[in-house]
């Protein structure tokens, strides 16, 4: 057995920041336990719209509320088994820190400081004035070899996690981003006068060391986690799998959409800095030119050989029992040479997932494992649409079946707005939630170490008259639970509670006092230029934003 299943499977495998995390608990995989997937499907509306007809010989001219009714459906049952080509219970991913998710960004449309705030302005800051920005954390901009003091913001992220809504948005609530960007403690505000080597793999493919040093934040190549997959093995909707499902019937045709083909759990991060490779580990040379050229191509690491960083403690997370709860040991070895032990917080780990069956087409795909994008969809035969993304799961009851159109409003009598209404009678544009279709659908995720809970939450413009106020139309769970073998699915071990935000339509309808009955309670949200921000909503019901565990989810 390999160091890597054996110190994750026998011994401690975190996903938390720190020990000390009240759900930072340790997950021991294997290969035997599966994931149990249910969705309920109870009855509801969907498709709901306001549309109004006009007309001089139209005798139904009026407005009308149109929906599509659906009865309860069969609960969605999927089983998801152990994946991995090479039969090893954990396979490695990594981000790289130009990604979207490593830093946090200089300014937030939300949250951070402003012109407005005395003294500072994250713009200004992000431009290069570093009169306004902070005087102990830094940020990697992207380029090679340079960093620059990191915005106000940028720190607040970092530690403790909390930065201030915007002065302009005096309705808007203060930022949380937990422990996302805590495992930057340490690095971000390192000492500028402790100097490393950097490596990097030149325009001819060589590995060769930059003439200058670097900072610490400036040699980091990329973030790794352990991560354990599983692919769909029962669908409770596939004909194949159960042959009560009718042949080419619409749960059927949906059975391999609506789920995602891989659940994938991710442990812990840790920082990966390219003189590690080259001065600290094991690796011989060619190894540690293998693994660097490996991240520089966006590659997959050789498993062999981060199973090697980990034994060398490089990759390792682990309770050192101490009382900050730092998991992460680092051995710092300066361009001068000199060898110091430090400790951090790691990068939360988390849930995530693969829509389809990316290892079938094109047939190379499957070289790129683990190192694929997330939330993608099967790449077409040329393979332009490999990273795209498709809805292949929400916590929405669909796919729907028996669905009958009902109509509200107008004058009644024999018209049936469902049906058409014939030449004489113009339609006007349908009226959707804030104006898109799209606006008042939701889902949202949590999760820990046994499971997820996905919530969906759908609203819906009144009645004409109140065409301001919302209605809660639908609200779904939908819970994947880690079962060991000869265990049961125990949803007790997930999330207490989940909140669920609130679209910036509706928060604004129940700010002014329109509508009163948001699903299952949330946070409000308020439009700040085309970004939804958290808002306070006195009239609903308060509630703690839930904890989004890692950046892929």
């Amino acid at each position: 057995m390999s160091m890597l299943s054996s110190s994750c499977c026998c011994g401690k495998c975190y996903f938390g920041a720190k020990s000390t995390d009240p759900n930072a608990t340790a997950c021991n995989h294997g290969t035997t336990e599966v994931l149990e997937l249910r969705n309920p499907r109870p009855g509801h509306s969907n498709n709901v719209r306001t549309v109004g007809y006009t007309g001089a010989n139209c005798s139904c001219a009026g407005t009308y509320r149109l929906s599509n009714t659906c009865p309860q459906s069969d609960t969605i049952e999927v089983d998801y088994i152990h994946f991995h080509p090479n039969t090893r219970i954990y396979t490695w991913f990594y981000e790289k820190v130009d990604g979207l998710n490593i830093w946090p960004p200089c300014t937030h449309p939300c949250c951070g400081y402003d012109s407005a705030f005395p003294g500072f302005n994250d713009v200004a800051c992000c431009s290069g004035t570093t009169s306004q920005c902070s005087t102990t954390y830094r940020q990697f901009t992207g380029s090679p070899g340079n960093s620059t003091f990191a915005s106000k913001f940028q720190q607040d992220a970092i530690n403790p996690g909390t930065s201030p809504h915007r002065s302009s948005n005096s309705v808007a609530d203060d930022c949380e981003f937990g422990d996302s960007y805590l495992f930057l403690e340490g690095v971000a505000n390192s000492s500028s006068s402790s100097q490393y080597n950097h490596y990097v793999v030149n325009s001819s493919g060589v590995v060769v060391q930059t003439p200058s040093t670097r900072k610490l934040e400036e040699t980091m190549l990329c973030v790794v986690h352990k991560e354990k997959w599983w692919v769909r093995d029962y669908n409770s909707l596939n004909h194949d799998d159960n042959s009560s499902v009718p042949d080419g019937s619409v749960d059927d045709q949906a059975s391999g959409s609506r789920t995602p083909k891989y659940w994938i759990f991710a442990c812990t991060g840790v920082p990966l800095y390219s003189w590690e490779i080259k001065e600290v580990s094991s690796l011989t040379t060619t190894q540690q030119d293998q693994v660097l050229v490996a991240i520089n191509n966006g590659d997959p690491i050789p498993e062999d050989l981060a199973d090697i960083l980990e034994s060398d403690g490089i990759l390792l997370v682990k309770d050192y029992e101490r009382t900050d709860g730092k998991i992460i040991k680092k051995t710092l070895k300066t361009s001068n040479g000199s060898v110091g032990i430090e400790y951090f917080w790691g990068r939360p780990g988390g849930w995530t997932y693969v829509c389809q069956q990316f290892d079938q087409s094109p047939n190379t795909a499957i070289l790129k494992f683990p190192q694929i994008a997330r939330r993608s969809r099967e790449p077409n035969a040329s393979g332009s649409d490999f990273g795209g993304t498709n809805n292949c799961f929400t916590a929405a009851p669909i796919p729907t079946n028996n669905c009958v159109c009902n109509s509200t409003g107008g004058p009644g009598g024999s018209c049936d707005p469902c049906s058409g209404l014939g030449t004489d009678c113009n339609e006007g544009l349908a009226q959707f939630c804030g104006g898109a279709t799209d606006t008042c659908f939701q889902d949202i995720i949590v999760g820990n170490c046994r499971g997820v809970w996905a919530q969906f939450t759908h609203y819906y413009l009144n009645l004409p008259g109140s065409s301001s106020a919302y209605e809660c139309g639908v609200s779904n769970d939908v819970y994947i639970c880690r079962v060991d073998p000869g265990g049961t699915c125990d949803f007790g071990n997930l999330p207490d509670e989940i909140s669920h935000p609130i679209p910036e339509p509706v928060s604004a309808s129940i700010r002014n006092g329109l509508s009163s009955n948001p699903c299952c309670g949330g946070d409000g949200t308020i439009n700040f230029g085309s970004v939804e921000c958290p808002a306070t909503t006195p009239n609903a019901p308060d509630c703690d934003d839930p904890s989004v565990w890692g950046p892929n989810v």
